[in-house]
């Protein structure tokens, strides 16, 4: 059958406007440092995409209380009660959520395991773990192969202090390590060897860190953050992502 021709009339002029959906990038980390806070904040223009509702439902899970999953967003920082779930945190395909929360599960006091899809658990993690090992935190790939599962044992704080990484591998894994650091015993100093791959998402996450409160120090490959700092809560509008 053949389609219907489509008749375009002129016209005098067209006006209107349109929003652009949430970054993710900016959604994932806006959700942490929300509920890493001391106080509630609110957050408009999230995007609630499948990687995203992963982060968010793990944080509920940890005790962080969110109210609603609309614009806008309504979160109660968590930091000095996190709790650690009974059943494995189920992150469905989102490394993303995987590498950030695996740093913070060790502020929880307790058992924390992180799991997610097939593919999820093909994912590289060592080199996060092996820094972590570093700055006291006991975390451990279930299976032996530096993948998740991946089992974190809490112990309600993280010693922290200095660590290094290479930069090739990836930024989720810097970024993972920057979030919660604040609450560090010894804040963290952490030196990022090689060429760092994906800059911007790391700039993202100290821009970020500063919008929320917390002074990180940056330097040629190095990055530090002072222990005793807090998130603050925010009213904080999530930008478009208009690619």
């Amino acid at each position: 059958m053949r389609p219907r021709d489509l008749l375009v009339t002129g016209s005098t002029g067209l006006e209107g406007r349109v929003v652009a959906p949430g970054s993710k990038s900016v959604t994932h980390r806006a959700l942490l440092m929300a509920g890493l806070a001391k106080g509630t904040s609110v957050l408009s223009n999230p995007l609630m995409a499948g990687d995203t509702l992963r982060t968010l439902e793990a944080l509920r899970l940890l005790g962080v209380q969110v109210t609603g999953e609309e614009d806008p967003m309504s979160i109660e920082g968590a930091v000095e009660s996190l709790s650690a779930p009974q059943d494995p945190v189920d992150l469905g395909n989102s490394g993303t959520s995987l590498r950030f929360l695996t740093t913070t599960a060790g502020l929880v006091d307790g058992r924390v395991v992180l799991t997610g899809d097939e593919s999820l658990r093909s994912r590289p993690m060592a080199p996060l773990l092996d820094v972590l090992a570093d700055i006291g935190v006991d975390a451990r790939s279930l299976g032996g192969n530096g993948t998740a599962p991946i089992e974190v044992n809490g112990r309600g704080g993280i010693k922290g202090g200095s660590g290094r990484i290479s930069g090739s591998i990836s930024s989720q894994f810097i970024s993972s390590l920057l979030i919660p650091s604040p609450y560090f015993e010894m804040g963290l100093q952490l030196s990022v060897e090689g060429e760092m791959k994906s800059r911007p998402y790391v700039d993202l996450t100290v821009e970020m860190m500063g919008e929320f409160g917390i002074e990180v120090e940056c330097g040629r490959g190095e990055y530090r953050v002072e222990p005793d700092q807090a998130y603050l809560p925010r009213k904080y509008v999530i930008g478009g992502d208009y690619s």
